[in-house]
């Protein structure tokens, strides 16, 4: 990604935190059809997808990258060890950070910039972000 591309993604969060507190949680991370946000029918198949997927347990460590506001997170929370959730936009890490999950670690920051141990996390979701 070049230095401008990074820039412009960084604007993009900051600008569009602007008017976050009036949408609902699933508009506040893009998670919409139609420009309307998904059903809690479509939310709850997409979990159970990306659970199954991930094949989950109480011993894992998960890494949430470009977590938002933490949806995943505190879907997955009870189900792992440990989840530690990155995401840039400090407004959407403060909702995630308010809800005080005792096995969460929250990091606002550029994902690239983020630097871990080798093999500390045994699962790794990456659900939306990949787009940015």
């Amino acid at each position: 990604m070049t230095r401008h591309e990074n820039e412009h993604w960084a604007r993009f969060w900051a600008d569009y935190q602007a008017d976050l507190a009036s949408k609902d949680e699933q508009s506040q991370v893009l998670r919409i059809r139609n420009k309307q946000p998904i059903d809690q029918q479509s939310w709850e198949i997409t979990l159970s997808t990306v659970a199954k997927q991930l094949e989950l347990s109480s011993a894992d460590s998960l890494l949430d990258l470009c977590c938002g506001n933490g949806l995943f997170t505190l879907a997955f929370s009870s189900k792992v060890e440990t989840i530690t959730a990155v995401d840039i936009s400090s407004v959407l890490t403060e909702g995630l950070s308010a809800r005080a999950l005792q096995n969460v670690v929250i990091e606002t920051t550029d994902m690239r910039d983020t630097q871990f141990p080798k093999h500390c996390f045994s699962k790794v979701l990456w659900y939306a972000g990949i787009q940015y």
